[in-house]
């Protein structure tokens, strides 16, 4: 007996532009055979406040920052973005990031036969 599979479409859930997202989850997660760092990685679920599908349901994209917690790093900035304050001695709870609204960038990346997706722009 064949087993069947069905083609599924791989392409952007926005156009590009600036959207206001809430983050609705984060979790760490570890990337195997990733290209920079240890892998370690805080994956975040953003999803649009003002913007629904065809189902009339909010779009949910995922996005992935490195598990690096420096003044440059992009975890830093977004959760600044996000408004969690990060103390001197850097300790807090990460979560705080729940539930809070910020302005995202959003950009289309084209890698030809592999398709497009989003990204959340630096």
């Amino acid at each position: 007996m064949p087993t069947m599979r069905q083609r599924q479409e791989i392409g952007p859930k926005l156009e590009a532009g600036t959207y206001t997202m809430v983050c609705t989850n984060l979790r760490e997660d570890h990337l195997e055979n990733a290209q920079f760092g240890s892998g370690d990685v805080i994956r975040f679920t953003l999803q649009t406040t003002d913007v629904v599908d065809e189902e009339g349901q909010p779009i949910e994209l995922d996005a992935i920052a490195n598990d690096s917690l420096t003044p440059k790093s992009k975890l830093t900035k977004w959760l600044t973005a996000l408004g969690v304050e990060i103390p001197d001695n850097g300790f807090f709870d990460i979560e705080a990031a729940v539930g809070k609204r910020c302005l995202v960038n959003i950009e289309v990346v084209d890698k030809g036969d592999l398709g497009e997706w989003n990204r959340v722009a630096e």
